[in-house]
Protein backbone atom coordinates (compact mmCIF):
# COMPACT_ATOMS: atom_id res chain seq x y z
CA UNK A 1 0.00 0.00 0.00
CA UNK A 2 1.73 3.73 -0.61
CA UNK A 3 -1.50 5.39 1.12
CA UNK A 4 -3.93 4.44 3.52
CA UNK A 5 -6.59 6.17 5.73
CA UNK A 6 -8.55 4.33 8.38
CA UNK A 7 -11.08 6.08 10.61
CA UNK A 8 -12.77 5.08 13.94
CA UNK A 9 -15.24 6.23 16.63
CA UNK A 10 -13.72 6.59 19.87
CA UNK A 11 -14.76 7.60 23.52
CA UNK A 12 -12.01 8.07 25.75
CA UNK A 13 -11.48 8.78 29.55
CA UNK A 14 -8.40 7.31 30.94
CA UNK A 15 -5.50 8.46 32.90
CA UNK A 16 -2.94 9.51 30.44
CA UNK A 17 -0.33 7.27 31.81
CA UNK A 18 -1.93 4.79 29.76
CA UNK A 19 -0.90 3.67 26.34
CA UNK A 20 -4.08 2.70 24.15
CA UNK A 21 -3.33 1.13 20.59
CA UNK A 22 -6.52 1.39 18.62
CA UNK A 23 -5.60 -0.07 15.32
CA UNK A 24 -3.01 -2.00 13.95
CA UNK A 25 -2.08 -3.77 10.89
CA UNK A 26 0.64 -6.60 11.40
CA UNK A 27 2.57 -8.73 8.76
CA UNK A 28 5.14 -11.49 9.76
CA UNK A 29 8.07 -9.24 9.67
CA UNK A 30 6.31 -5.74 10.61
CA UNK A 31 4.69 -5.20 13.81
CA UNK A 32 3.89 -2.15 12.78
CA UNK A 33 2.99 -1.94 9.20
CA UNK A 34 0.31 0.47 10.53
CA UNK A 35 -0.44 1.77 14.00
CA UNK A 36 -2.34 4.11 15.76
CA UNK A 37 -2.76 5.07 19.12
CA UNK A 38 -2.62 7.00 22.16
CA UNK A 39 0.58 7.13 24.32
CA UNK A 40 0.73 7.45 27.60
CA UNK A 41 1.23 11.48 27.21
CA UNK A 42 -2.20 12.20 26.11
CA UNK A 43 -0.98 12.18 22.67
CA UNK A 44 -2.35 10.86 19.33
CA UNK A 45 0.77 8.42 17.95
CA UNK A 46 0.85 6.16 14.61
CA UNK A 47 3.34 4.10 12.48
CA UNK A 48 3.78 3.50 9.25
CA UNK A 49 6.43 0.92 8.83
CA UNK A 50 7.82 1.14 11.99
CA UNK A 51 8.56 4.90 11.87
CA UNK A 52 6.43 6.98 14.40
CA UNK A 53 4.67 10.50 14.13
CA UNK A 54 3.54 11.93 17.13
CA UNK A 55 1.04 14.60 17.15
CA UNK A 56 0.67 17.91 19.30
CA UNK A 57 -2.81 17.89 19.40
CA UNK A 58 -3.92 18.83 23.42
CA UNK A 59 -5.17 15.71 25.38
CA UNK A 60 -8.19 17.92 26.67
CA UNK A 61 -9.64 17.25 22.92
CA UNK A 62 -8.74 13.34 22.88
CA UNK A 63 -9.40 12.26 26.41
CA UNK A 64 -13.09 14.04 26.96
CA UNK A 65 -15.67 11.28 27.63
CA UNK A 66 -17.25 12.20 24.17
CA UNK A 67 -17.54 10.45 21.03
CA UNK A 68 -15.39 11.98 18.50
CA UNK A 69 -14.38 10.37 14.77
CA UNK A 70 -10.89 10.11 14.29
CA UNK A 71 -8.94 9.15 10.56
CA UNK A 72 -5.59 8.91 9.78
CA UNK A 73 -4.34 9.51 6.18
CA UNK A 74 -1.07 9.02 4.69
CA UNK A 75 0.61 8.59 1.12
CA UNK A 76 3.99 8.11 0.50
CA UNK A 77 4.22 10.44 -2.57
CA UNK A 78 5.67 13.75 -0.07
CA UNK A 79 5.06 11.78 3.07
CA UNK A 80 1.92 13.85 3.57
CA UNK A 81 0.01 12.47 6.41
CA UNK A 82 -3.09 13.96 8.77
CA UNK A 83 -5.01 13.26 11.55
CA UNK A 84 -8.88 14.47 11.45
CA UNK A 85 -10.97 14.88 14.81
CA UNK A 86 -15.05 15.02 14.04
CA UNK A 87 -14.19 15.85 10.14
CA UNK A 88 -11.75 18.71 10.68
CA UNK A 89 -7.80 18.72 10.42
CA UNK A 90 -6.11 18.73 13.71
CA UNK A 91 -2.64 17.78 12.77
CA UNK A 92 -0.38 16.93 9.98
CA UNK A 93 2.51 17.53 7.86
CA UNK A 94 4.62 16.04 4.79
CA UNK A 95 7.72 14.32 4.62
CA UNK A 96 6.77 11.10 6.59
CA UNK A 97 8.18 7.83 5.21
CA UNK A 98 8.29 9.37 1.60
CA UNK A 99 8.74 6.38 -0.99
CA UNK A 100 7.98 3.67 1.39
CA UNK A 101 4.64 1.47 1.37
CA UNK A 102 3.05 -0.51 4.21
CA UNK A 103 3.53 -4.73 2.69
CA UNK A 104 0.13 -6.52 2.09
Amino acid sequence: MTAITACLWAKTTFAESNLIHLLSYAVSDNTNAFLTGFDGNGNIFFYISSQRITTSIPSSEINDGAWHHWCFAWNNGVGAWTVFRDGMSAAGGTGFQTSRSIPP
